[in-house]
């Protein structure tokens, strides 16, 4: 009887272990299928003989999303052209990455057409791919436990993948906007603790760690006694271009762009030979966006300084900005080769690392530059960062309150915290870490539509609007705030007053330049080459955004295509609500779309493409 019950039991345990066997076969096979299912669906569609085939570039907002339907909507009218359509959306891509592979794309899958809704994340954003649980061995090993995990993190933390997305950020090394210019690692001197005469004597070169210009720890004080002693060492001696540099970093940190490129040309005029400088005002070029001026002037500082290994960290991260990924690991290892100890070259490497999703390499990048400088809050929130994208909250949390600690001063450090709360559902927490953000730096448009998303969500409109209309009267003309009104007013039922938002916000935009210039540069340059094959060329905006800021930079151009997505949307806002068509607010205006705006999306592209290139209505 005893035999007869254990073999039972053991049959049992043996079904369950083959059943779990089979289904870790299958998830993996499943997983394979669906991880490949958009570049399967792309090779189908150039197998298509005779097909009239269309390539969709994009970030997060394409990937996935519209192009699919949008093959679906064109060979629905049945106009005697077979369509196939290609996507190659990429989430947290920018224009630089877009164009480094347009070559690739059209040897690959010879296009007719293109069709491109891009240049929202050229400052670069990435977003959640996959959530390895990399600490343990099972579920390394084992996607039927990380399916399992997965759906445990659902149920009871009802975490949605548009927050991970939106926690996930930008990454270190890839800047967003304004760029994460952050305390640089290396020195943990509190300037603020010295007196002025003092501070007029520091040499700067001679730092801790690896030299290169450093931001002032503000662990123990804000910036206003920083800044003070900073310039009382200047008036103490009006020939200090060190302290000048010490200056313009600070102001760089708190986005005080007009004092900035001053104070290092200033420096640079003292002192022909002060390679920090050059590192500065590379820093500040590539704030703007200027990115052939950073990358002179990083080269300039390696001229004057061949073995200083920070102007290699920026410059590498210059080159990770702008897609160059061989050149940008070439910089990070020429920083480390000099320098080994260097925790700013092991944070711009963790940068790299985790841009490509590579976990561990990232994860030990972070750790050795904690270990090489304890009090490097960017590697703190890299790590951070790292582990809230993978799943790992709590241990996110703990990291990013470290880097709160270490530079409360950082509003991109309260930022990323405010993320993690924000997912976990600590909601005032994070609307505490958002509004400390803004504070901190107004200038920075992400803190102030985080805090509105997180408002809007739990429905305090009031609010919402109240945190907007501060931010108006700090800078009455960006359109970025006005649009985000008239979509909270128009939400709220103040048609009116959304119209009026609206109008005002599209008079700004055609009176100013709309788009950063590498934005303007990429998308003539895309031009240009689909000009020399042959290649008709559509520009989609992005929903409920106008488009005429998109045909003035092709002005002089003739035979681009545009889509106009401001009304159709607009009106469907109206109608239905803001929630029925986006998932998220990551503009202001729009976000990723829903099934039903994806719909929208295609229909509205589709209909142009029948009516500019088949004349088909």
């Amino acid at each position: 009887m005893v035999i007869s019950t254990f073999k039972k039991i053991a049959s049992v345990f043996l079904g369950l272990i083959l059943l779990l066997v089979l289904l870790e076969a299958g998830l993996r096979l499943g997983g394979s299928v669906l991880s490949s299912l958009q570049e399967y669906g792309n090779l189908q569609s150039i197998k298509q003989k005779g097909a009239y085939r269309i390539l969709c570039l994009g970030e997060s907002t394409t990937e996935g999303g519209y192009p699919h339907l949008l093959e679906q909507v064109l060979n629905q009218h049945n106009i005697g052209v077979r369509f196939s359509v290609i996507d190659k959306g990429i989430a947290s891509t920018n224009t630089f990455f877009i164009l480094s592979n347009i070559e690739s794309y059209l040897a690959e899958y010879r296009p007719d057409m293109v069709v491109a809704m891009m240049g929202n994340l050229d400052q670069g954003n990435r977003y959640y791919q996959d959530i390895p649980e990399a600490d343990t061995w099972i579920f390394r090993h084992s996607r039927l436990y990380r399916l399992a995990r997965m759906h445990f993190m659902h149920i009871f933390r009802k975490i949605k993948r548009e927050d991970i997305n939106r926690f996930r950020g930008p990454d270190p090394g890839m800047r967003a906007q304004p760029i994460d210019t952050g305390t640089l690692p290396g020195n943990v001197k509190l300037w603020n603790e010295m007196p002025a005469e003092k501070v007029a004597k520091l040499d700067f070169n001679a730092n801790e760690g690896s030299p290169g210009p450093r931001s002032p720890s503000l662990s123990r004080s804000g910036f206003s006694t920083v800044e003070e002693s900073l310039k009382k060492a200047i008036e103490l001696d009006p020939k200090n271009d060190h302290a000048c540099v010490g200056l313009g970093l600070l102001y760089l940190e708190q986005g005080k762009f007009p004092q900035v490129g001053n104070l290092f040309r200033k420096a640079i005029a003292l002192n022909p030979k002060n390679n920090d400088a050059y590192v500065g005002l590379g820093r500040f070029s590539l704030e703007q966006g200027r990115f052939p001026q950073a990358e002179d002037r990083f080269k300039k500082a390696i001229e004057l300084d061949p073995k200083g290994e920070h102007a290699y960290v920026e410059l590498g991260r210059l080159y990770q900005v702008q897609g160059k990924l061989s050149q940008a690991e070439d910089c990070f290892k020429k920083a480390i080769e000099l320098n080994p100890k260097s925790d700013d070259a092991y944070v711009g490497f963790g940068g790299f690392y985790l841009l490509q999703d590579k976990f561990f390499q990232s994860k030990n990048s972070f750790k050795k530059a904690i270990a090489l400088n304890p009090k490097n809050d960017k590697a703190y929130v890299g790590l951070g960062r790292l582990y809230g994208k993978h799943g790992k909250f709590s241990q996110s949390e703990e990291l990013l309150s470290k880097a709160v600690e270490l530079n409360p001063e950082n509003d991109s450090n309260r930022n990323a915290l405010g993320m993690i709360f924000r997912i976990q559902g600590k909601f005032q927490q994070a609307e505490d870490s958002f509004t400390k953000a803004v504070e901190l730096n107004p200038a920075n448009m992400r803190n102030l539509f985080q805090l509105v998303a997180l408002l809007r969500e739990q429905g305090k409109l009031a609010q919402s609007e109240n945190a907007l209309k501060k931010a108006s009267e700090l800078y009455p003309n960006d359109s970025r705030i006005l649009v985000g009104m008239a979509s909270l007013c128009g939400e709220m039922g103040k048609s009116e007053l959304a119209k009026q938002y609206t109008e005002k916000a599209n008079r700004l935009k055609s009176s100013a330049a709309y788009y950063a210039p590498i934005t303007v540069h990429n998308y003539r340059k895309l031009k240009d080459i689909l000009d020399r094959k042959g290649i008709k060329l559509v520009c989609v905006q992005y929903p409920m955004q106008d488009v005429a800021p998109l045909k003035r930079i092709f002005e002089k151009d003739d035979g681009v295509i545009f889509v106009d997505n401001e009304r159709v949307f607009k009106e469907a806002v109206m109608r239905s609500g803001y929630k029925e068509y986006f998932r998220d607010m990551i503009a202001g205006d729009f976000g990723h779309c829903t099934q039903k705006g994806n719909e929208l999306l295609s229909q509205n592209i589709a209909e142009v493409i029948l009516r500019e290139v088949f004349n088909k209505q």
